[in-house]
């Protein structure tokens, strides 16, 4: 769980602050060991430890994704997250339609679509935290679709890890862009039903996807009437 007492008073000036990017602690030859050097080196370590965890799953979890799609004939632009300052979040929508070129590369194509609007995902993931107190653990991860129709391989499962993924699957991506391409605002959940091939010692089954998804569904159905009830009063 991460800590939320603030401990940047007195008697621990403990002042790590994750947003910073600040993961060392230097001491000087000669002087003291200070109480706050040392509450700051615990702090760091329980920082570490609860990103580490939250990258476990398990069976039955539920895990309110992001999305990694891969394309081999889909040539793409990666545009830089700020501008002059300025989070392209809040004018993303504008550059759709747009030609931009790589500042570096060259390379040149057309923004076609936001797939997940900024703002909506904010208002999703705000409900979804909030909601999932009653049903599961709320975690967030990346979520890497595959075609199928075959499960992936250990190499697949270790590229989509390389590339940020914490989940794969067949579905989910291209319906996302279909519904977006259709006006249709857009969330995902996914169900972790089995753990991916090189993760297990055991082989993967069919039939174990299947008795965890109808262990689950009853919860996963609670929540989702909840989270719609909630998110159609909402926008």
């Amino acid at each position: 769980m991460p800590q939320n007492t603030n401990l940047n008073v007195s008697p621990y000036f403990d002042d790590f602050v994750d947003s910073k990017n600040y993961h060392k602690v230097l001491f000087k030859p000669g002087f003291p060991v200070q109480a706050r050097e040392l509450t700051t080196l615990q702090s760091i370590l329980q920082n570490q430890v609860e990103k580490f965890g939250q990258h476990f799953f398990k069976e039955g979890s539920m895990v309110i994704p992001g999305g990694v799609t891969y394309d081999r004939f889909f040539e793409a632009v990666k545009i830089n997250p700020t501008h002059f300052g300025l989070d392209l979040n809040i004018y993303l929508d504008k550059f759709v339609g747009k030609k931009i070129s790589g500042g570096t590369s060259g390379v040149t194509g057309t923004i076609q679509k936001v797939v997940f609007p900024p703002t909506r995902k904010l208002i999703f993931s705000k409900f979804s935290k909030e909601i999932s107190k009653e049903y599961f653990e709320y975690k967030e991860g990346v979520y890497a679709w595959f075609t199928g129709p075959t499960y992936e391989t250990p190499s697949e499962v270790n590229f989509a890890k390389t590339i940020g993924a914490d989940l794969v699957g067949m579905s989910t991506v291209p319906e996302a862009i279909v519904a977006k391409h259709s006006g249709i605002d857009v969330t995902a959940f996914s169900l972790v039903t089995n753990l991916a091939a090189g993760i297990s010692d055991s082989p993967l089954s069919h039939e174990e996807v299947i008795e965890i998804a109808d262990k689950t569904s009853k919860t996963f159905q609670n929540f989702m009437r909840s989270f719609l009830g909630q998110i159609n009063l909402a926008i």
